[in-house]
């Protein structure tokens, strides 16, 4: 084999690791959050889902009614249910951890919108292991710049995340490019980085803006999730109390370049929403919020933000909601073509 022909195996072997586009636009040092404001609880209807092809910049409307159900989907009294695929070699999340304050350090600036009291985040690294494989740093272009999210792989190629991390009225509609990094930690990208190929959300969001549905899917052109692992779907009719979890990229702490993770109870919930405090700030928006369920794990709702909430009379971090209706656009999407 001559140099040349390693050369060029060489080169194959590279494009193979990653399908992402060209990034040399992307911005060298801190890149924002991509938030949004509370735009209240309109109680605007769902609406449709609706999905955009990257490649082709175009929107379609997705299948209504639940299509061949993946292997593995139950129901039972208290809600509909997808499992994860967990790998042989997972590990636990540290116990309490909403009671364990590492020290912040200097130059790390700490979100006092969204950190209550004391900063009770863990520091996740590495992060090459289940579950927290499972979750993905987003980078997202709009047409006013790049931005930073979170989300977590909940298929083999499908990422739960925000609505306002795949698409906002306001700055151009659908985002033009969305990179997934699962499992990141500093420079380490031991899965690599994968460009999306098409997004979905719902017309409350994509038309209206309508924070009761601020969530949205990634699907990647690859099955990465096939190494990674994933997590379960859960829509569950009550969750008040409950202990939930997050991890994701939070800007406020090292860059947004490592995982971050903390858990805490549901402190109340509406039809659409989630309240808890649960440590968070700008980049973790698109986080699955999950639950551990005999160590299995489901994603119950999208990290989306903070407000203050008049009837409870305080500030609370907020995920939208797994709702049955959202469930079944989500099956359908993953099973879609």
């Amino acid at each position: 084999m001559n140099m040349k022909t390693i050369s060029l195996l060489t080169l194959a072997a590279f494009a193979a690791m990653t399908n992402a586009q060209n990034t040399n636009d992307i911005p060298y040092g801190p890149i924002p959050s991509k938030e949004v404001a509370d735009t209240g609880m309109g109680n605007q209807p769902l609406g449709e889902a609706v999905s955009y092809d990257l490649a082709t910049k175009t929107q379609r409307a997705e299948s209504t009614g639940v299509q061949t159900l993946p292997k593995g989907y139950f129901e039972n009294a208290e809600g509909r249910f997808l499992p994860g695929n967990t790998l042989p070699a997972r590990n636990s999340e540290p116990e309490n951890a909403k009671n364990v304050e590492p020290p912040v350090k200097s130059g790390d600036t700490v979100s006092t919108s969204k950190v209550f009291g004391g900063d009770g985040r863990v520091k996740i690294n590495p992060a090459n292991s289940y579950p927290w494989s499972t979750q993905t740093k987003l980078l997202m272009r709009f047409n006013s710049g790049w931005y930073i999210g979170s989300g977590t792989l909940i298929s083999s190629n499908e990422v739960i995340t925000a609505g306002h991390c795949i698409h906002d009225k306001n700055d151009g509609g659908w985002a033009s490019q969305v990179i997934v990094i699962p499992g990141k930690a500093g420079a380490s990208e031991p899965f690599g980085r994968f460009n999306a190929s098409r997004l979905m959300s719902w017309t409350a969001w994509t038309g209206n803006k309508d924070s009761d549905h601020d969530m949205g899917v990634i699907r990647l052109g690859t099955h990465i999730g096939n190494t990674t692992g994933w997590l379960g779907l859960g829509a569950y009719s009550d969750l008040d109390g409950t202990t939930v979890n997050i991890a994701g990229y939070p800007g406020d702490r090292d860059g947004g370049n490592f995982l971050y993770y903390m858990s805490g109870a549901i402190d109340d919930q509406t039809t659409n929403r989630y309240y808890y405090r649960i440590d968070t700030a700008g980049g973790q928006s698109g986080s699955g919020v999950y639950r551990l369920v005999n160590n299995n794990r489901y994603v119950v709702a999208a990290h989306s933000g903070w407000n203050y909430v008049w009837w409870m009379l305080g500030d609370y971090n907020r995920g939208t909601r797994v709702t049955s209706s959202k469930f079944t656009d989500i099956v359908n999407f993953v099973n879609g073509g």
